[in-house]
């Protein structure tokens, strides 16, 4: 099996991509084969049970030891009873109260913060020029090195087959394994500020920015050198 390096997932050997969260994994070494199991310590041996043969023997010594009773004669069991003094009866010393003060528990955290997902780290990099052309270059695909130039505004990412988009990832992955969805992902640039912004449209297997998942209405900014991963698709932008 070969182990992701980024979520831990098990893949079979032979696998390109992580099934869990579509990292590469074709560099990953397969994991070696788990140590034998030390031999079973044996069973302590259980007492041996008695003998049919010992159990009269033992009721006989129990008959034959004589009880411990004193008999007086000519004395009534009353007069006996009567004659003996009460025990005296000491009352007890009352128990010192001792008062342990609780301290006080921690307020405990609101709903909305304690169910807040936690933020991904920002990604960094060089930043845009103001008014550049900004293009995604395509590093791992059917067409490598191929590029998309980004237009000011809105770029949708995906598969025109029903939907028209900004970049067609149609011919980039094979037909037996398209993991990119008709429309993927956005990105947002704003040449006159020099942002650029990506976020992922509730797609079927994710958007990643340098490995780091990008999740739907949280849009990342993007910087030169950046990679994202559009299904089995890795583009870097590129000024």
């Amino acid at each position: 099996m070969v182990k992701c390096l980024f979520c831990g997932f098990s893949n079979e050997d032979g696998a390109l991509f992580c099934e869990q969260c579509k990292s590469d994994i074709s560099n990953v070494q397969p994991a070696p084969a788990p140590p034998p199991l030390p031999p079973p310590m044996p069973e302590s041996i259980p007492p041996a049970p008695m003998m049919a043969e010992e159990a009269p023997v033992m009721a006989a010594i129990v008959e034959e030891a004589p009880a411990a009773v004193v008999v007086v004669a000519g004395a009534p069991a009353a007069e006996v009873v009567a004659e003996a003094p009460p025990a005296e009866v000491v009352p007890e010393a009352p128990a010192a109260e001792v008062v342990v003060e609780t301290p006080p528990a921690p307020p405990a955290p609101a709903a909305s913060e304690a169910e807040a997902p936690a933020k991904p780290a920002a990604a960094t990099g060089t930043p845009i020029p103001a008014g550049a052309t900004v293009k995604l270059v395509v590093q791992r695909g059917l067409k490598i090195g191929e590029e998309y130039t980004l237009f000011a505004g809105e770029n949708f990412v995906g598969r025109a087959d029903e939907k028209p988009v900004d970049v067609d990832l149609t011919f980039q992955e094979p037909e037996d394994r398209v993991w990119c969805s008709r429309q993927h992902a956005l990105l947002v640039y704003d040449d006159a500020a020099g942002t650029l912004t990506v976020e992922d449209l509730n797609s079927s297997n994710g958007t990643f920015v340098n490995r780091e998942r990008v999740y739907p209405g949280q849009p990342r900014q993007l910087f030169v050198g950046n990679t994202v991963q559009i299904g089995t698709v890795h583009m870097r932008v590129k000024v």
